[in-house]
């Protein structure tokens, strides 16, 4: 981290442990932020965005995990999926459509559209989850 100095706790000199962190985790969201567009730019959806699939190395945000990536056709924004993701960070576009789906066919009978909308909505679930935790 470039700007922040942890020195150990003493608030009167410096950040405490826990502001430390959370400034870490800020400047590794606007990271994730980054790659997610520089993602998109080569057409490219993550699927899956969640805590558990990223992880934070010297104050920058990676993805990992990318068994649901799915790659946006030239001239589209869009990709079929069958509404893949981790619950609590989905968009609400997709939960929607996947509740949608459930009732009217079964599940998994159907494809849903994901854009680069639905994995942004889920970064800004994960910066609310690390912010609060």
């Amino acid at each position: 981290m470039k700007n922040i100095a942890y020195n150990g706790g003493d608030k009167e000199k410096g950040f405490a442990r826990d502001e430390y962190l959370k400034a870490d985790r800020v400047e590794a969201a606007v990271h994730k932020v980054r790659m997610h567009n520089a993602m998109v730019k080569r057409n490219i959806l993550h699927g899956d965005l969640s805590p558990n699939n990223s992880i934070i190395f010297d104050g920058r945000g990676y993805y990992i995990d990318f068994d649901h990536t799915q790659i946006i056709k030239e001239g589209s924004t869009s990709a079929r999926s069958r509404g893949t993701g981790t619950v609590p960070y989905m968009s609400i576009h997709l939960l929607y459509a996947a509740t949608a789906i459930d009732r009217a066919n079964g599940r998994g009978s159907a494809m849903i559209e994901h854009t680069a909308n639905d994995d942004l909505e889920s970064l800004f679930y994960i910066f609310i989850n690390f912010i609060t935790t």
